[in-house]
């Protein structure tokens, strides 16, 4: 069995430039179109929310961000005892901040792609 590598394209040919030009361009384009709906559903509510899905069709976020396994950890604390409870509250702070930017993050990247599907299709 004979291994192949695969034959990437020449990065200084003609044909490639045009082709990340292109790219980069509908990027910048899906970018201002993200950011224009994110602006709509900031001020006027989400156009196309799906409450099932926890989504909004029109800019692509979720509605509400939700962190069930710090949730889940928070609600084992509760139940103890004052003086036995961790003291490490800053930490599950942090980690839920953490945990929201980068669902924050999918989002942009997954209204990004849907953008591009929309227009390029």
């Amino acid at each position: 069995m004979v291994e192949t590598t695969p034959k990437f394209p020449d990065v200084n040919s003609k044909e490639f430039k045009k082709r990340v030009r292109k790219t980069k361009k509908q990027l910048k384009l899906a970018s201002k179109e993200l950011e224009t709906r994110y602006k709509e559903c900031d001020n006027e509510g989400h156009y196309s929310p799906n409450t099932e899905n926890n989504m909004c069709y029109h800019c692509f976020r979720q509605l509400e961000y939700k962190h069930p396994e710090i949730e889940a950890i928070m609600e084992e604390r509760k139940k103890l005892p004052m003086i036995h409870q961790p003291l490490d509250g800053a930490y599950w702070a942090k980690k839920r901040r953490e945990d929201e930017e980068h669902q924050r993050s999918l989002d942009w990247s997954r209204g990004l792609r849907k953008i591009l599907e929309l227009y390029t299709n």
